[in-house]
């Protein structure tokens, strides 16, 4: 595991696969870092079918600084996302979260384009219904 600074937060990071192969830059949800299970597994796979594939801890989250810099959370981590690929050099990247990781993968590809070849999104969390189901899973037995 590998830091570096991005607008003065420190993130860690992994970059798997050859470079110049297409970058892919996966997010996960929740609290969770680059250990959570599966999403190690998901980017071997996708650096054997020929990606380089960047996983890394989002700011408040694992290995990475603790920040409270931004208007949200969720915007914080998207220009974190956006810095880091640009400070890795990767060039145009398919960004791509579930959950809470893909506010942050739309957030980070809507407000800089040109580092977003493709989104890529699982598990989008929002809507009434959406946001119900996560107070449940979260807050659900909190009453009992």
């Amino acid at each position: 595991m590998d830091k570096i600074n991005v607008g003065g937060i420190n993130i860690a990071y992994e970059l798997l696969g050859k470079a110049g192969d297409r970058p892919i830059a996966l997010t996960p949800g929740g609290r969770f870092t680059m250990d959570v299970p599966g999403l190690r597994e998901m980017a071997e796979d996708l650096v054997k079918a020929g990606n380089q594939v960047l996983i890394y801890d989002r700011p408040n989250c694992g290995y990475s600084d603790a920040s409270l810099l931004g208007p949200s959370e969720s915007e914080m981590q998207a220009e974190a996302l956006t810095g880091l690929i640009r400070k890795l050099d990767l060039g145009p990247t398919v960004i791509a979260g579930g959950s809470g990781g893909s506010r942050v993968s739309m957030i980070a590809a809507a407000r800089d384009p040109e580092i977003c070849s493709h989104l890529a999104l699982w598990w989008i969390s929002g809507d009434p219904i959406g946001l119900m189901q996560l107070a449940t899973y979260y807050c659900g037995e909190a009453g009992s």
